[in-house]
This record gives structure tokens, C-alpha cells and sequence, in this order.
């Protein structure tokens, strides 16, 4: 029986073969025990002895030994920002990365069990970019650290943009000068290599000496640690070894080495395995970051096939969504998997044919028997986008650092629970929707009991492949329970959803009234619980009053209890309910809490005055102590009705806001699902304010400016598939979509007398070493599309006298404008106007502003300026001259005009802009400006305006804002000669 007809031996793709081969060199000792001496062997050429290493005196360059003293969120938020264009840490990296910045040597191990496209990368990567010591990657999959490699190297780093941070130490690396440079020179923060090369001879000594001589290492990350546990679905014997190596090595010289952190990282491992791992790695008291394996954006079905089931009634769906789809084909990346080699080629073969039609989609297959060559060039394709499928087996797919997959198909189940979720898990890794096809049959699970796939297991690690083999047949051939809910209780986890998740194709399913509206578990009902145990007998009002935070007698606490320890325990329980409650909705669970048995109700009763007072109390049952002791434990309670309403209410406004941007054209699965879930979120706002752009101009039948603006974007993606072939990377790890959105936008809204800086694009968290021809290419779009209008206003202004402003100096008006109205956001406690200039009075240019606000929606350079001279009405400081840079002030000759104009419209610019027009209307800048623009125009319907003279009036409006707040700040402007 061939070895096609069941499997690939594809997985040795990831092993170190040379670095065995040197390693193995002198070995073959044993011990008492047995076990091969293989390490002490490689390691055993120690430079000087250990009485020499003792007195020796370590000399540290300063220059490579650069440590950050400050750990603080806003450093590391610095840092992040600074390398990858984020201005916030995804849930739990910040605490990982602070508590591996430690400097206490005996407790900042970690562990990471976080599911894949959670960021776990970032865990190692920001300590290294951060304090500039070195992090050391093990990894067994070779193609994955290229990548990742590659992507840190396509990164804008350094003062020119062109320093390299990251290199890969194997056999597989082909620039043997890259590791003189990383182990002797100190070169690269972040160090990608094998298991075995850390094994092979000599290697360990090397990194003592790099660690104490050259630059420190900070860190050793261990990713796809599952791999060191017998108990694992893809156990290396390679990997068993390194925790004995790194923390009981007992040869001479490598004291140093041994107290290196340790993180280990892993997305698909079950307890017992996280436990083995801690242990196998002799982690050291370690930081254990969990988050939930479950992935809400993948959509998960499974089909059975059945034996008389044609490929082609499979790959059917597939072929019709691509060639209708309106996406650029990148965004419909697709990875096949098939058990043996012979189907690979067979789908690859069939794919080919029926899609011969479409140029622009390219079909490639993948697996062990192929070239090195052959399959390096089929990874790079798909990688960056010039191939929209790949078929391939197990041998792909795990070592691809791509984000933006949209789907995964299985033709044929893998072996295990945990390689299916690692291989879905490529799907979605962008957080925007991605599907996860699986196509079954139930003889298809017999073959991987065989010798051919377990023979070699024995213990531990047979037994667990069996009972995941097992595992996944259940899971495939279930066809009412919910597919998410199915994968996480495999990994011992609850669905904080409930029993279903309504997106699986068993979800969907589901004909029956939905029980989430008739109860559900809510785990904030643990407020009103934790207030209760804590008090004395408490009423509602004061179970509201403690929930509110608010000082309460000590009487009413039980014996023993500290106030503000049940403060922060509450206030803890609001943080991860993640959803404000008014103390109206905490009240609306005590009564169900009593029903179900999670409180007990009693009665006081009192005398005052002559008059008895009655009143309920509540406390807490030994069911209520049992679900505080155990945060797993669901508190199932019937669904308030003020819950309902809320999300009937949240509901609609979430689908407005994508029917509105469905109307526009967007397609909705192609943006994350957590935004579409909430309906907000950065990447929908971009999508949001460049259709909304584009709508006026539609509106206002400028076919010209539309058809630029198509052109600018279509510019931008064509710079954006150049870069990504260039430095082989993914297109969305170049520029992600919502980000070019918002490059567009901004350069599409700029004021004519306005450049624009590749300082602003950083802003806009462009992250790319080529940001240099991306400013290049949108400052060409500017002066193609910049109208005779402009020019010639431009070519006015350098006739006449200019305004005199002081670089450099802030001013402010003689007095405030008494109608400026300064109106508080909740939300933010400041004024809708005031971030913008407290980031202008900074230093921050209005371009950035505009490309980064607050709110994360972006808005117009101009907006920006007007945020700037409304701080001025109220009386704030104004550094006019860096304003003047982006929003030309009237020279002498149109202040001259502009007093006028207001002369002659009888208007009054200081008033009340309600009754301070002409014969006291409301005051307007269009009869304003009507002795300067004439009558004609003002009285044109504004579509049937031209659009060199709706530009003119648009430069006006602009001096008009300036000349009406100097007027009504008391600011008399000077002129002089330019």
C-alpha cells in the first residue's frame, strides 16, 4: 500500500535535517537510564572553563545592550505603534508582554494558550522591538518563520526605514552570513531557528557568549509548544529535549543561559497538555495567559460525502462564488486540503479546467512529492495574492503567516481535533468573516487508526491521537449540535454563547424559537451577587448603592469585610462583563437570582415613630457561593425584559448602518465580525466615510471627480500587489483595506495649499519600508487632479499682501466669543472639537489628525482646522501660523473684500448666528458671500453649479472662517509683503 493512499509524509518539511546531521556528530552515549547523551555531547566544546567564566568579568556594549526602563502601557503602546501602526494591544498581550518585562528572573516564564489570529506573535515580538535584547523563536515549521521573517523585514524600522530586525537560523537558511551577524554580532532583536539547530553542536556556548558579551538575550518563545507533550497531537522528540537543555543543563559555562525567560505559546492544546507543557518546559511559576479558542468570524459546515459523491458537486460552490465575486481575487484567497498527494493533483487538475476562463485566478497545487523549487514558488504565490487557490495536503497551510484567507475547504478530514482547528485556523486571521468547508465520509476516519499513522505512537501520545480521532468523527457527523460549541468543549471549554452560536450550518438549522430569548446565562449577575455576600442583610437600594461604588456605614458589611476589596472585585466583574448596566438592569436580577435558587429572600421589619417599616432582604445561598468560587459555573436566569429591548433597539442600528453599506456596494462578509456584530469599528468607519464620498459626488452628477477618485484607489491597490510580490508579503499585511481607504479619503479631501508628509501616512498606520513611494504616488494624484480654479487663486494670493503671523507663537482673541456653546460628549468628557486641538497644540498636523481621530472615524483635513478655530471662539491659545499651512488665510486684498461683503448684506459676523443676517435671519456663509459670488450663483441650485466656480466658492468659505473668528475673538490682523 502506497503512502498516497492514506497520507504525506509531508510533515518532515518542518525538520532540521542538517542541523541533526551536525548534532548527531559524536553522539551515542547512554545513561543510567538509557537515554541518549545527545545534548551534553553537542555542547561539550565549551570556549574557556567554567573557573574562567567564573572570574571572568562581563563587559556589555551599550550600544547593543539598549534596555527600556519604562514598561509602562503607554511605552509599549509607543513601541507597537512605532513598528506595527496600532494604537492598542488586542485583550491580554499587554499584560503578557509586562509581565515578561519583569525583573524578577524566578517569575516572568509564560505561557500563551490563545487561539490562532489572537496575536500571540506579539507577545514575543514587542519585548525585543521594545528593550532592543534579543527574543529567540523556536518554531518547527521552517516556511512559517520565513514569512513571519519576511513581514518583520517589509516593516518601515530604523531612522532610513531600511534596518532588517529579524533573520531564520536552519538548514534552510541560504545567507550563511546571517548568522555571524545574529550570534556573533548581535545584529537582529528577534531570531527565528529550529529546535534542532539549538540542539547541534556548539550552538548553546554561542548563545551564552552572544548573551553575555555581545547583546542580552531577553527572551525564549517556544511556539507550537503543544509539541513537547507526549499527551499532543504532533508530539517532536526534538522538542521533549528543551526544557532539560535550557533550565538543567548541567554543563559548565551556561549559568547564564539558564535564567532567560521562557514563553511558550501554543493554539491548539487541551489542559492536560497545557499542564505538560508547563512542566515538560520546567517553566518556572509561570504567568498562564487563557484566552477562549473559539473564532466567532469562521463559519463552519460540514457535508458527508457520500462514496457515489463527484468532485465536482463539491468544488461546484466554490468555482460559482469566485467567479461571481466582486473582490479582488486576493480577497478570496482558498486553501484545499486533501489527505493523499494523488487528490491534490486531481482537484488542482479540475479547478484548472473549469476556471481556464478567468485570467485573473490562478490555481496551484502543494505537496512533499513536488520540487523544492516548485513548492517554494506555489507558498510565494498564494502568500501574495498572484494565486487565488491552493490545493494541497497536511505539508501546507501551517506555515503560512497569511491573513487574509477567506475560506478553507476539507476533502477529506484531517487525523485530529487540533490539526482540523489549526488548519481552519488559517481561515479569518483579519477577523473578517471566512468560511470553514468540510466535506466527509465516515470510512475516512478508519484509516488514521492504522499503523500507517500511529504504529510508531506508543503511550500517551497513541492514546491521545485516538481520542481526538475519535473526537473529530463525532464532531463531523453530528448534525444538530453547534459546531463551535462541539470544538470548545473538546478543549474543555464553555461557549460563553450558550448552546448555540447561530452561524454553523447545524445553527442554521435550527428551526425552533431561539432560547436565548427566553433565558440565558449571564455572567454579570455575579455583580449583584458578589454585593450581596458581602453585606449584611442588604435591601435593594442598598445592594444598588454598594453595585454603584458609592460609601456605605460599616454596619451594613459583614464582620471581617473590607469596602474597598469589594469595590475592586465588583468594579473587576463590570470590566469583564464588557457591557454598561444602569443600576436599574442590576436590580432587574436580584428577583430571578432569588427564583433560581441563587439567593435567599427574608424579611426585616422596624418601629419608627409609631410606625413599622417593612422591608425585603437578600442573601446569598450556598448555589450563589458555589458560582463565585467557580467562574465557569453558568448562572442560567429567565431574559429581562429591558435586555430584549436593548438588543432589539442595538440590532436595528446595526443593521442600518450595513444595509447602508451594503447599498454602497461594500460587501459585508468582508468585513471583521466583530464590527458587524457591533455595527461599528475602525475598519467600518473607513468603509463608511469613502462611500459616503463618494455618494456626494454622485449626487452632485460630478462624474469627473468620480471617475478621479476611482482612479486614485485603483492607483493605491496597484502600489500596495507591487509591494506585497516585492517584499513577499501578503497584500493585507502591506496595506490593509480599510487603512487604504483612509490614505485615500484624506489625500482625495486635502486643502490645495496643503503636502502631504509620510509622517501622516505613519499616522494612518501605514507600516511599510516603501511609505516613500506611496506618498510619492498620492502627492502625483494631487498636483494631476488639481483644478485651473486652484491654481490661479494660488497664483491671486502671491500678488497680494499676506497675513502676518509669528512662527511658532500661539495667540488668542481679546475676549471669547459670547456664543460659542461648549457642549461636553459624554463619552469622551471633552467637546466634539477639542481632542483634534489639544493634538494641534501638541505639534500633531491636521493631516494626521484627520487620518487617526479620536473616534477612529476619519474625517477632512478641514474639519480638523475648523475643530482648531472653534478652540479659538472659546478662548484658547492658537498657533495661527501652523494652522495658516493648512488653511491659507485672506490676504489684504480679500480681508479688504470680506468686510465689504458683510458691509453690504447688512449681516453682523460678532451676533447671534440665529437672528444676525440680513433683517435678522439666520446668518449663513452663502449670503455672506453672495456680493462675491453673485447672485447667480448663489441662487443656482448647487447640482447645477459648475465646478470650477463651486470650487472658488469653497476657497472663500475657507477665508470666511477666518476672518469671522478673528472678528469675533477681537484679533485684528497686519499685513505684509510676501
Amino acid at each position: 500500500m502506497s503512502d498516497d493512499e492514506f497520507g504525506d509524509p509531508g510533515w518532515m518539511d518542518g525538520v532540521d535535517l542538517d542541523a541533526i546531521a551536525a548534532a548527531a556528530e559524536g553522539k551515542g552515549t547512554s545513561d543510567g537510564n538509557g537515554k541518549k547523551k545527545a545534548i551534553e555531547a553537542s555542547t561539550s566544546t565549551s570556549t574557556g572553563t567554567a573557573a574562567t567564566n567564573k572570574r571572568r568579568k562581563v563587559s556589555i556594549s551599550p550600544t547593543n545592550r539598549k534596555m527600556s526602563t519604562d514598561n509602562s502601557q503607554e511605552a509599549l503602546e509607543k513601541t507597537l505603534l512605532k513598528f506595527f501602526g496600532y494604537s492598542k494591544f488586542r485583550k491580554g498581550q499587554l499584560q503578557v508582554i509586562q509581565q515578561v518585562l519583569q525583573q524578577d528572573a524566578n517569575s516572568n516564564d509564560t505561557a500563551v494558550f490563545w487561539a490562532t489570529g489572537s496575536g500571540k506573535s506579539l507577545c514575543y515580538q514587542i519585548p525585543a522591538l521594545h528593550t532592543q535584547r534579543i527574543t529567540l523563536v523556536l518554531s518547527p515549521l521552517v516556511s512559517l518563520m520565513n514569512d513571519q521573517v519576511h513581514s518583520l523585514n517589509g516593516l518601515m524600522t530604523g531612522n532610513n526605514g531600511n534596518t532588517e530586525i529579524a533573520t531564520f537560523l536552519g538548514s534552510g537558511q541560504t545567507d550563511k552570513s546571517k548568522e555571524h551577524a545574529a550570534i556573533q554580532e548581535g545584529k537582529f532583536p528577534i531570531i527565528y531557528l529550529t529546535p534542532e539547530k539549538l540542539l547541534s553542536a556548539g550552538f548553546l556556548q554561542q548563545l551564552e557568549r552572544l548573551h553575555t558579551t555581545t547583546r542580552e538575550i531577553g527572551l525564549i518563545a517556544i511556539d507550537e509548544s503543544h509539541c513537547v507533550s507526549d499527551w499532543g497531537h504532533d508530539f517532536r522528540p526534538e522538542y521533549s529535549k528543551i526544557g532539560q537543555v535550557l533550565r538543567n543543563n548541567t554543563l559548565t559555562g551556561l549559568q547564564h543561559l539558564k535564567q532567560i525567560p521562557i514563553m511558550a505559546l501554543t493554539a491548539t492544546a487541551v489542559p492536560r497538555v497545557q499542564q505538560d507543557i508547563c512542566q515538560s518546559l520546567l517553566l518556572k511559576n509561570p504567568y498562564t495567559a487563557r484566552q477562549s479558542s473559539d473564532r466567532n468570524n469562521l463559519i463552519i459546515s460540514v457535508h458527508k460525502k457520500d462514496r457515489g459523491m463527484a468532485l465536482s458537486a463539491a468544488m461546484e460552490p466554490l468555482i460559482q462564488t469566485l467567479v461571481n465575486s466582486k473582490s479582488h481575487q486576493h480577497q478570496q484567497s482558498t486553501i484545499i486540503y486533501a489527505p493523499t498527494r494523488n487528490l491534490v493533483e486531481e482537484i488542482t487538475s479540475f479547478l484548472r479546467q473549469r476556471l481556464a476562463a478567468q485570467e485573473n485566478i490562478q490555481v496551484e497545487g502543494y505537496h512533499a512529492g513536488m520540487p523544492n523549487a516548485q513548492r517554494s514558488a506555489a507558498h510565494t504565490n498564494f502568500l501574495t495574492g498572484k494565486t487565488t487557490v491552493i490545493c494541497g495536503t497536511s505539508a501546507f497551510g501551517l506555515g503560512i503567516n497569511k491573513i487574509d484567507t477567506r475560506r478553507v475547504i476539507h476533502y477529506g478530514p484531517p487525523k485530529t481535533v487540533e490539526e482540523y482547528y489549526q488548519q481552519i485556523g488559517r481561515a479569518g486571521r483579519d477577523g473578517i468573516q471566512a468560511e470553514c468547508t468540510m466535506y466527509v465520509s465516515e470510512a475516512e476516519f478508519n484509516s488514521y487508526k492504522s499503523d500507517f499513522y500511529i504504529g510508531k505512537l506508543s503511550g500517551n501520545a497513541k492514546q491521545a491521537v485516538l481520542e481526538s480521532i475519535d473526537a473529530l468523527k463525532e464532531f463531523s457527523l453530528d448534525t444538530t449540535t453547534c459546531r463551535r460549541k462541539s470544538l470548545l468543549t473538546f478543549f474543555k471549554e464553555r461557549p460563553s454563547f450558550g448552546e448555540r452560536c447561530g452561524t454553523c450550518d447545524n445553527c442554521q438549522k435550527h428551526k425552533t424559537m431561539d432560547s436565548r430569548d427566553l433565558e440565558r446565562d449571564f455572567p454579570m449577575a455575579r455583580v449583584v451577587l458578589t454585593a450581596i455576600q458581602a453585606l449584611d442583610g442588604p435591601s435593594v437600594s442598598t445592594i444598588q448603592s454598594a453595585i454603584s461604588g458609592k460609601k456605605l456605614e460599616s454596619y451594613r458589611y459583614k464582620p471581617g469585610v473590607v469596602e474597598y476589596k469589594v469595590k475592586e472585585a465588583i468594579q473587576k466583574l463590570k470590566d469583564e462583563a464588557g457591557q454598561k448596566i444602569s443600576l436599574d438592569g442590576y436590580r432587574e436580577f436580584i428577583v430571578p437570582l432569588q427564583q433560581r435558587g441563587f439567593l435567599r429572600e427574608s424579611s426585616k421589619s422596624s418601629t419608627v415613630s409609631g410606625y413599622q417599616r417593612t422591608w425585603t432582604t437578600y442573601s446569598i445561598t450556598e448555589k450563589g457561593v458555589r458560582v463565585l468560587r467557580d467562574q465557569s459555573l453558568p448562572i442560567v436566569l429567565p431574559v429581562p425584559a429591558w435586555v430584549l429591548e436593548a438588543e432589539r433597539i442595538e440590532k436595528e442600528r446595526r443593521q442600518r448602518v450595513l444595509k447602508q453599506l451594503e447599498d454602497s456596494g461594500v460587501e459585508i462578509d468582508k468585513l471583521p465580525q466583530e464590527e458587524c456584530e457591533a455595527g461599528d469599528g475602525d475598519v467600518i468607519r473607513a468603509y463608511s466615510k469613502w462611500h459616503s464620498y463618494l455618494k456626494s459626488m454622485k449626487d452632485r452628477n460630478n462624474e469627473d471627480r468620480v471617475a478621479q477618485l476611482e482612479l486614485l484607489l485603483a492607483s493605491v491597490e496597484q502600489w500596495r500587489a507591487a509591494v506585497a510580490i516585492k517584499h513577499r508579503m501578503a497584500p493585507g499585511a502591506v496595506l490593509a483595506e480599510h487603512t487604504m481607504l483612509t490614505v485615500t479619503y484624506t489625500t482625495a479631501t486635502l486643502p490645495p495649499a496643503m503636502t502631504l508628509k509620510e509622517d501622516d501616512l505613519i499616522a494612518a498606520g501605514v507600516r511599510t519600508r516603501e511609505i516613500a513611494s506611496l506618498c510619492k504616488a498620492l502627492t502625483e494624484w494631487r498636483d494631476t487632479h488639481r483644478s485651473a480654479k486652484e491654481d490661479a487663486g494660488q497664483a491671486m494670493k502671491s500678488a497680494s499682501k499676506t497675513m502676518d503671523l509669528t512662527p511658532g507663537q500661539s495667540v488668542k482673541g481679546t475676549r471669547q466669543w459670547e456664543y460659542a456653546v461648549y457642549k461636553v460628549i459624554k463619552k469622551t468628557g471633552l467637546a466634539s472639537w477639542e481632542s483634534s486641538y489639544l493634538r494641534f497644540q501638541k505639534g500633531e498636523s491636521p493631516t494626521t489628525i484627520a487620518m487617526s481621530p479620536a473616534n477612529g472615524k476619519p474625517i477632512q483635513v478641514k474639519t480638523v482646522c475648523g475643530h482648531v478655530m472653534t478652540a479659538l471662539l472659546h478662548g484658547r491659545e492658537v498657533d495661527l501660523h501652523r494652522l495658516a499651512t493648512c488653511l491659507p488665510p485672506p490676504t489684504a486684498q480679500e480681508w479688504e473684500r470680506l468686510q465689504e461683503a458683510e458691509i453690504e448684506v447688512r449681516a453682523d459676523v460678532c451676533g447671534n448666528p440665529l437672528n444676525s443676517g440680513a433683517g435678522g435671519v439666520k446668518l449663513t456663509k452663502t449670503e455672506l458671500l453672495r456680493p462675491i459670488m453673485g447672485s447667480a450663483f448663489v441662487d443656482t441650485p448647487y447640482n447645477e453649479r459648475g465646478e470650477e466656480e463651486k470650487a472658488n466658492f469653497s476657497m472663500w468659505c475657507d477665508l470666511l472662517e477666518w476672518y469671522m473668528s478673528f472678528k469675533r475673538v477681537g484679533i485684528e490682523p497686519s499685513f505684509k509683503d510676501e
